[in-house]
């Protein structure tokens, strides 16, 4: 599994430590799930797939197979809501239904178009005592899209009590701010997740984004932040967009920047 962890993974190798032990007769379920990683890795969905039904159909009871094969259904263009949400419905049948699988369910739901049960189901949790931090970020994601930004930072206070709050709940939290008009917390939440080494490039974009629009726009610290997952290959498209408006905004000035 090692291989399949490393910055650079080799799928191909822990390909081949499988296809020995197979040989050995000493592979198990947990090997097979390792081979259905590694094939995702390597590029090879459809096969992986294929792997995690043969178990499924086999009567597995490894809740990995089950929520990995309804993830994959959701990840697909269009995502098949209705295939990931039969599969689920089997792990309730085999008895290996666990949080990871209804947070799963919950993610089928939206995709189906049933938002307001998704929601029902993650608040059920949450409810319940779960400190599965997916179910606390979806609903905090759902209910900004309600424009209900204060029950957004309700959920992710409850997720800072249980101990379960993330990056990821952290992000949504300052998208909550924001929304509050209380701009400099957020700003003083994100600049403490680039701190602590964050990777994640909607907190780059968003703190940037909040430097341009100051009054004068702050171009050249906008530029530097952004320059971070750029340099170190973790910018996403929307971080080529920052810079693009960064870069305007700077020409505008006749190229001097700003504080």
């Amino acid at each position: 599994m090692s291989l399949l962890r490393q910055t650079h993974p080799d799928p191909a190798r822990a390909l081949e430590i499988l296809d020995v032990a197979d040989r050995l007769q000493c592979g198990d379920e947990y090997t097979v799930s390792i081979r259905t990683n590694a094939l995702a890795v390597a590029g090879r969905n459809d096969e992986a797939s294929q792997l995690r039904q043969l178990q499924i159909e086999s009567g597995s009871r490894s809740e990995v197979f089950y929520t990995d094969e309804a993830d994959w259904q959701l990840s697909k263009k269009p995502p098949d809501a209705q295939e990931a949400m039969r599969i689920l419905a089997l792990a309730g049948a085999s008895g290996c239904a666990t949080d990871h699988t209804l947070s799963v369910q919950a993610k089928a739901l939206e995709a189906a178009g049933h938002p307001e049960e998704a929601s029902a189901l993650r608040q059920e949790q949450i409810t319940a005592g779960s400190t599965n931090a997916v179910f606390f970020v979806a609903e905090a994601h759902w209910q900004l899209r309600n424009h209900d930004a204060h029950t957004a930072i309700r959920i992710l206070d409850i997720a800072l009590e249980r101990g379960c709050a993330d990056e990821f709940a952290a992000s949504v939290r300052a998208t909550a701010l924001e929304v509050l008009g209380r701009h400099n917390e957020a700003s003083e939440l994100r600049m403490s997740l680039m701190a602590n080494g964050s990777r994640s490039p909607s907190i780059y974009n968003a703190e940037a984004q909040w430097l341009l629009s100051q009054d004068p726009p702050r171009i050249d610290a906008a530029l530097k932040l952004i320059g971070v997952p750029l340099r170190d290959g973790f910018a996403d498209q929307f971080t080529a967009w920052v810079e693009a408006k960064a870069r305007r905004l700077q020409a505008d000035r006749g190229g001097n920047g700003s504080p």
